[in-house]
Formats: structure tokens, C-alpha cells, sequence
């Protein structure tokens, strides 16, 4: 049984689900839509160049809901989930059935932040997810990052704690990403799969003779 490791937002979904939330918030009329688009652009266009300040980004993105429970905010991550569901790739689905049929263990490994993602793992019939933590104080959302965040090294490091929990190896893994911030952690796995990659992705995974496919064919 091996480990099926895939990234989220651009891989298994088209487009970002952090994007996406702030988009969500704006049509929604619960931000500022000319502050915020400008600025929930900027962070995108850092992650894509790997400058993203992720703790000031959640402070950001989750500004909202500071002070809140999950409870209250379940509603509102409902109704931007199911707002997610459409933008699942047309062969994503597909893709996770072959690995369970395969009996391997599936994680989605992802920088968006665990308050988001968990309902879109769910959606895609994913149970396990390694997110990036916003820090949540008895039971409170109060913001900001809590542990180490999900994004380039910190997927290795994050990786390796959940499989000293829950096993497996990732010399018998499998990652999919769309994403030359995933690098470090394809180059940790047997099997690393380039999937609609960006540019610089692409060219290192032609340059390692690595696979290189498409999920939204």
C-alpha cells in the first residue's frame, strides 16, 4: 500500500481556493471589495513567486472570522465549499478512485489553510488533509499561523510528523502538484507527477524525465 499525495489548488481543483475564498467574501458584501481584491490579489501573485508572508496572509484571509467558532462559521464555509465543488478538475475524481481501487492511502497536502480545505477534502472523498493550521484557542478562531506552514519545505516537514502518526513512506509515494513550489517534496517521492504544471515546473520535470499530465482533459 503506498501513499497518493496530492496538492489542491490548481492540481485537483482549476484555480486557488485561497483566491477563491477572498473572492467568496467580496461577492458575499462582508469586505471592502476594492481593498481587498487588491489585496488578496497581491498574495496570490507572492505564493506564485514564493514570497507569500502566509502568517500576515492568514491574519488576512481569515480576518473574518476572528473571535468566531467554527460552529458559527460553518454555515458561510458551506455555502463557499459548495461554490468550490464546480471548479474540481474533470479527471480528478477519477484519479482518486484509481489510487483507493489501488488500496494506496490518500492525502491531500496543501499551503491553503485547514479552515478552508477541510471541506473541499470532503467533497473530493479525500479523508486524510495536511493544511496549513490557523491558530484556533478554545475552540475561538484567533488568526495568524500555528505550526509550521504547508508550503514548500514545510510540506516535507509536516509530511513526515503525519506519517511518524499514521505510517507509510514516502520512498513509496506518490505526489501530483501543479506547483514549482512543490518541488522540495516530488523530488522526496518515488513517484512525482507534474499536472498542469506552471512554467518552471515544468521544465524541471521534462529536465528529470518525470510525467507530466493533465486533469482537466
Amino acid at each position: 500500500m503506498a501513499l497518493a499525495l496530492f496538492d489542491l489548488d490548481n492540481t485537483l481543483i482549476v484555480g486557488d481556493s485561497d483566491h477563491y475564498w477572498g473572492e467568496f467574501l467580496i461577492e458575499k458584501g462582508l469586505v471592502s471589495e476594492a481593498e481587498h481584491r487588491e489585496k488578496n490579489d497581491q498574495y496570490y501573485r507572492d505564493y506564485l513567486d514564493s514570497s507569500l508572508d502566509i502568517n500576515d496572509y492568514l491574519h488576512f484571509a481569515m480576518g473574518h472570522f476572528h473571535g468566531k467558532s467554527l460552529s458559527e462559521v460553518q454555515p458561510l464555509l458551506d455555502e463557499y465549499v459548495a461554490n468550490v465543488i464546480p471548479t474540481i478538475a474533470p479527471n480528478s475524481r477519477e484519479l482518486i478512485e484509481a489510487h483507493e481501487s489501488a488500496g494506496d492511502t490518500l492525502v491531500i497536502v496543501t499551503a491553503t489553510n485547514q479552515i478552508l480545505a477541510q471541506g473541499v477534502a470532503k467533497a473530493l472523498g479525500v479523508e486524510h488533509l495536511i493544511a496549513t493550521d490557523v491558530r484556533i484557542e478554545d475552540g475561538i478562531i484567533v488568526g495568524g499561523l500555528a505550526g509550521e506552514a504547508n508550503f514548500r519545505d514545510g510540506k516535507i516537514i509536516n509530511m513526515k510528523q503525519w506519517i511518524k502518526q499514521h505510517g507509510g513512506t514516502l520512498s513509496d509515494a506518490y505526489f501530483y502538484s501543479d506547483s514549482h513550489n512543490d518541488i522540495p517534496l516530488l523530488e522526496a517521492v518515488r513517484w512525482p507527477i507534474a499536472v498542469d504544471p506552471d512554467e518552471q515546473l515544468t521544465h524541471w520535470a521534462l529536465l528529470n524525465d518525470h510525467p507530466i499530465i493533465s486533469l482537466r482533459d
